[in-house]
């Protein structure tokens, strides 16, 4: 019972605390809103509207932007910095931003020292070991969420870099065709739809409210973090600024990209029976001991040599 109260605690104070650090986005995402944030212009609020929605949505919204806001105040601006940059390389996730991560992180990091100490209190009903179990499972949740973002930054660095070859090819066959850059560029955008596809996508519409073209390129390379990706930058850039034909310089991009890719695939190949080395020390060869061993040592222990 008391294993069960401290997790369903948890589980309900997490549940709070992310539903603070998480406001209501969805409206977020419509166009006209999107350019409006770009631009940082923010509509005026006419009288009424803060009396719409319920109470509850009208009690907790303050409570909300203080707790944000707090969070971004305490927060070392170089930590939110690093938060900001690595978020956006994983693409934001769950649409959170960095103050959003901390919160969420923090309160997760409570609710983990609470089961912890409860838990350990309970086993061993030891003041010691509760905060023993407080502590670990804060740290494990502390770092397991680092371990989350740096694996969601890493997947999708590698999502990028398996799509940029055969967008490329698709770019040169189009271009080949008689379009132009930026009409390839659309149709690449809508035939496949990949990480590298939904930011070429922004890109474009950066383009399209005003921004030049070499400004939003550069963008897209700081966004995706890959040096394919910013390579690929560079030449369309310094194809644009030298008058090289753009397909041209494009094919020898593509050809690159896939000779790296088939590079990449023939190392992990290579590194493919070392990895699989520490999963057959510690699990296959065991198994097979037990396997052939065990009748032998249940007679050995029955009836004596």
């Amino acid at each position: 019972m008391i294993l069960a109260g401290a997790a369903a605690t948890g589980i309900g104070l997490l549940v709070v605390f992310w539903g603070f650090a998480m406001p209501a986005r969805a409206s977020a995402a419509r166009p006209i809103e999107e350019r409006i944030s770009y631009y940082g212009v923010r509509p005026e609020v006419e009288a009424g509207d803060d009396l719409e929605g319920s109470l509850l949505d009208r009690l907790l919204t303050p409570q909300v932007e203080r707790l944000r806001a707090a969070t971004a105040r305490w927060t070392p601006s170089g930590h939110h910095e690093r938060l900001s940059r690595d978020l956006a390389l994983a693409g934001n996730p769950l649409h959170l931003t960095a103050t959003d991560f901390v919160v969420v992180r923090a309160a997760a990091a409570v609710v983990a020292a609470v089961m912890g100490a409860v838990i350990g209190g309970w086993i061993a009903g030891s003041l010691v070991l509760a905060l023993v179990g407080a502590v670990t499972l804060a740290g494990a949740v502390w770092l397991g969420s680092e371990v989350w973002l740096r694996s969601a930054v890493r997947g999708r660095r590698e999502e990028v870099s398996r799509a940029l070859p055969n967008a490329l090819d698709f770019m040169v066959v189009a271009m080949q065709a008689g379009m132009q850059f930026e009409g390839a560029l659309a149709r690449v955008v809508e035939k496949s739809r990949n990480p590298l596809t939904d930011e070429l996508a922004k890109m474009q519409a950066e383009v399209d409210l005003g921004r030049p073209r070499q400004e939003a390129l550069e963008a897209l390379a700081r966004r995706l973090g890959v040096d394919e990706v910013s390579r690929f930058v560079q030449t369309v850039v310094s194809a644009a600024q030298m008058g090289v034909p753009m397909v041209d310089a494009l094919r020898v991009q593509a050809e690159e990209a896939r000779w790296r890719r088939r590079d990449r695939v023939r190392t992990l190949g290579a590194e493919a029976p070392i990895k699989m080395t520490i999963p057959m020390v510690l699990f296959i060869f065991p198994t097979l001991w037990i396997i052939l061993l065990g009748p032998s040592l249940l007679e050995i222990m029955g009836h004596g040599i």
